[in-house]
């Protein structure tokens, strides 16, 4: 058998074995190059305005998203796309194809991209605002009656001062270029016309769509990474500590980074999903729906607005809410505001149903520091180890709500409906905290060192006078000097 492989024969061996690998090399080269050039074409049609061809060659693409040597172009054309697209049916139809094929960290960097995407079309809101308002002012500039008005004189004067050298001499470079301006205000009306037609749909509605469109496509793709299941050593730990119910421990690999800065999701959709970490910086979640997210291990939340937001089972941890964070007109339905620190945070005219704000101990309290819940609703809430101060809840309505182990300081109810409301080991309150309560209900649990009696007998001007001279914010203190105004004496 050894003597096969040797001489002529070895030869004979080495010349197939070559002929078949380069024969496989070849093709493997040509399944290749033909499998490039479809990608091509399938390019140039995905950038077509054909909405068929379009989502012909989204559904192409897909299928050269789970090829390695593919799948990464792919993914940028997809995205390229997304940045242009208006049509619901196109992108819902990229996001599938984004999904399609993606682990868990492919779907958080793809997400991530989203993220600057949205991002971009945030901060492209005001210099297009700017480009608008520049040819609007361009455009009354080039067609005011003193710019289309041309000098008109004696024209024996305007000969002298053609031939006046000295005069010639005077002109400065701007005013020749003012002159060629005024000459040719009948092509530069053009131009701005053109311009103005151009950027005037980016402005009044381009933006705002497209903003729209990444935010649900992000919070998409992100409750699709959260459910996705884990591989390889990630997946083995998360096992053992399901297997030894260390339940906090596994759900750390399910969670995910959340970092918002200068992003808009007004409108967007976001559920099912927790965070393992959470920054949101000058930020907009206005006008949304927001259901089952957990925005745990919060860093900051500043500069942000959630206003006129539905927030469903939701929950706030950890972290510092400050810096004209607003939650104005607000509705939270249960969910929790657990061990955060809310300082000058805006809840004017929220409504809360069955919420808790927690603290873990009464060691490790949640803080309210001059924050607002002026003319809001309170339902079957509880406030627990809690330490409020210089805050107001005026002219608010109460029922079925509990404060239990909770410090407060300066922290005034004017003017409030309290219906079945409880203050367990409370401390801090006094009678002019409730000032003005004339709906306080008979099962209401008021501090043992507060009596009705006391709070009818307050005198109004020494009272008022005493709250508004507290260090309050700035908004509770008009918003209460206008609610004592109306106040009958």
């Amino acid at each position: 058998m050894d003597s096969f492989f040797t001489g002529a024969n070895l030869t004979w061996i080495i010349g197939i074995i070559s002929s078949i690998a380069a024969g496989l090399s070849a093709l493997s080269k040509f399944r290749y190059q033909n499998k490039l050039e479809l990608f091509k074409d399938t390019n140039v049609n995905i950038f077509k305005k054909e909405k068929e061809e379009v989502l012909a060659a989204i559904s192409t693409l897909s299928v050269f998203k789970k090829d390695p040597r593919f799948e990464r172009q792919t993914t940028n054309v997809l995205l390229s796309r997304l940045y242009t697209e208006l049509d619901y049916d196109i992108t819902n139809a990229i996001c599938g194809a984004l999904i399609q094929h993606s682990n868990r960290s492919e779907l958080i960097e793809i997400s991530s991209e989203i993220l600057d995407i949205n991002r971009n079309f945030f901060m492209q809101t005001y210099p297009i605002n700017q480009m608008v308002s520049d040819l609007d002012r361009s455009w009354n500039d080039l067609n005011s009656p003193t710019a289309s008005q041309m000098e008109v004189g004696d024209p024996e004067k305007e000969k002298e001062n053609e031939n006046d050298v000295a005069k010639q001499q005077a002109q400065t470079p701007l005013s020749t270029l003012l002159n060629f301006e005024k000459i040719s205000s009948s092509d530069l009306s053009e131009i701005y016309k053109q311009r103005f037609l151009t950027w005037i749909p980016k402005k009044r509605y381009e933006l705002t769509w497209h903003k729209q469109i990444t935010a649900d496509t992000y919070s998409r793709i992100l409750r699709r990474a959260y459910r996705s299941e884990l591989t390889g050593w990630n997946r083995l730990r998360q096992r053992f500590y399901k297997f030894i119910r260390a339940t906090d421990r596994s759900n750390i690999f399910k969670e995910l980074d959340m970092n918002f800065y200068q992003n808009d999701f007004n409108y967007a959709y976001m559920a099912g999903f927790n965070t393992s970490s959470c920054n949101i910086l000058r930020s907009a979640i206005s006008a949304a729906t927001i259901v089952d997210v957990g925005f745990l291990n919060i860093d900051h939340i500043r500069f942000t607005s959630f206003e006129n937001t539905n927030l469903h089972n939701c929950r706030f941890r950890g972290g510092v809410a400050e810096l004209d964070t607003k939650f104005t007109s607000c509705k939270f339905y249960r969910g929790s505001f657990e061990n955060i620190y809310l300082k000058e945070v805006d809840f004017y005219a929220t409504t809360h149903e069955g919420v808790t704000f927690d603290g873990e101990t009464a060691r490790n309290i949640l803080k309210m520091d001059q924050c607002s819940f002026n003319y809001s609703s309170f339902t079957n809430c509880t406030f627990k180890n809690c330490y409020i101060n210089y805050s107001a809840f005026a002219n608010c309505y109460f029922d079925g709500v509990s404060f239990e182990n909770v410090i407060f300081n300066e922290t005034y109810f004017c003017s409030s409906n309290i219906n079945r409301v409880s203050f367990t080991n409370c401390n801090g309150l006094q009678p002019r905290h409730f000032y003005s309560c004339n709906q306080l209900d008979s099962e209401s649990k008021l501090p043992s060192q507060i009596s009705r009696t006391d709070i009818a007998q307050l005198e109004k001007a020494a009272t008022e006078k005493y709250i508004l001279d507290c260090p309050l914010s700035t908004n509770d203190k008009a918003y209460l000097q206008s609610l004592f105004a109306n106040l009958k004496s």
